[in-house]
């Protein structure tokens, strides 16, 4: 008896080790099959960009120019490094790795740079999906509609600081969250924070969000929801008093290297010149997702349906995922309004929490045959934006 119960448990415990070894490998084919897509599309939105440097394209309100002088070495606008504390090391390393120790020339390896960051954000895109526990091909179906998206198309390859800081985003929420605990350590916390805000400071909200206990606020107590983040809020400081101090002993070396013209981090004394409190002046806001000729007067309509829908994912999602598509919201109700025109230029900074979003509440309400839906829709807002970009 003792022999054939031995026998049972070894069988078990090796049904067990292929089930877990077959959802690996699935895992795997997802992931490396997506990531292999960014990368294909990253290369066709490169293709305008081979063998010249692009101009700053005004309609489009992109610091193209700015960009590739910091990745050359100029000190020449580096005083917007204020909103861009830790930016600065992503170009001393291009100028000594790239530009300096290998010889590349700028009109390759500033598109490949930028194509490297944009194929790694699908990557961590990937992997928080997964870490909220959407199934894989739900996953890789949802960061191929976000890599589909004009927002991916047209910056993937297009020196900008906002797709690195979109990847940041996502990797704050990596940091943030696990399956074991509800709550982040201290040191995941102060680590998320730093990234967070250390290529573009608002994107520090995903910390800020994350901090916040809305399931008071699912249940309408009002009070409950301020007496418990009041109770939360010394603690939250501390780590924001710590995070806030790791930047700036990161960004001080950067002051003799980059030049005195840096701007001090978190100093908006002169942001204020780039504040229009108006609403988005033009047909941007529609290209979020799909590129259009300049001519469409509806612009309004995306993003209010963008709007619209963040709000419902939230009567989807639970509390402590709510931060998700807060952030969203977050991003793109500010760039509506910040610069008047530029809430295309900042769509990377949001739009992949606003993939996310769709992703979590997809996988909680709907059907698993939703990435056969999903697929085909983003292959043919591709070929748009493919064509509209070329």
């Amino acid at each position: 008896m003792g022999s054939v119960s031995m026998n049972a448990d070894v069988t078990v415990a090796e049904r067990r080790g292929s089930v877990v070894s077959r959802r690996w490998v699935h895992d795997a084919v997802c992931a490396t099959s997506v990531l292999m897509i960014a990368a294909m599309i990253a290369w066709m939105a490169a293709i305008p960009l081979i063998g010249h440097i692009p101009e700053q394209n005004a309609f489009y309100s992109a610091d193209t120019g700015r960009v590739y002088a910091y990745l050359n070495g100029s000190t020449e606008g580096y005083f917007r490094m204020k909103v861009h504390p830790l930016y600065g090391w992503l170009c001393i390393f291009y100028q000594v790795v790239l530009a300096r120790g290998l010889a590349i020339p700028d009109w390759i390896a500033i598109p490949a740079l930028s194509a490297s960051i944009s194929v790694g954000c699908c990557g961590l895109l990937y992997a928080a999906m997964r870490r909220f526990g959407v199934l894989p091909l739900t996953a890789a179906s949802f960061v191929l509609l976000f890599c589909s998206s004009a927002t991916y198309v047209f910056w993937s390859t297009l020196p900008e600081t906002h797709m690195l800081a979109g990847a940041s985003v996502v990797l704050a929420v990596l940091v943030m969250t696990s399956r074991s605990t509800s709550q982040p350590g201290l040191l995941s916390s102060v680590s998320a924070l730093v990234i967070g805000f250390s290529i573009v400071v608002t994107d520090g909200m995903i910390w800020v969000l994350r901090q916040i206990d809305f399931l008071p606020m699912q249940r309408g107590n009002i009070r409950e929801f301020v007496r418990v983040n009041m109770a939360n809020l010394r603690p939250a400081t501390r780590v924001a008093a710590l995070g806030v101090a790791l930047i700036y002993l990161a960004w001080l070396p950067l002051w003799p290297i980059l030049g005195k013209r840096i701007g001090i981090p978190f100093n908006f004394l002169e942001e204020r010149n780039y504040v229009e409190l108006q609403p988005s002046n033009s047909v941007l806001s529609i290209q979020i997702f799909g590129l259009t000729p300049p001519h469409i007067a509806f612009d309004w309509v995306v993003p209010v349906v963008s709007i619209i829908v963040l709000i419902g994912t939230l009567m989807v999602l639970r509390p402590r995922q709510w931060f998700v598509p807060l952030f969203a919201l977050f991003g793109l109700c500010l760039h509506l309004v910040y610069s008047g025109d530029s809430a295309f230029l900042f769509s990377p900074d949001y739009m992949p929490m606003f993939i996310l979003a769709l992703a979590l509440a997809a996988n909680e309400r709907l059907p698993n045959w939703i990435p056969a839906v999903i697929v085909p829709l983003a292959l043919v807002l591709l070929g748009i934006n493919i064509g509209q970009w070329h």
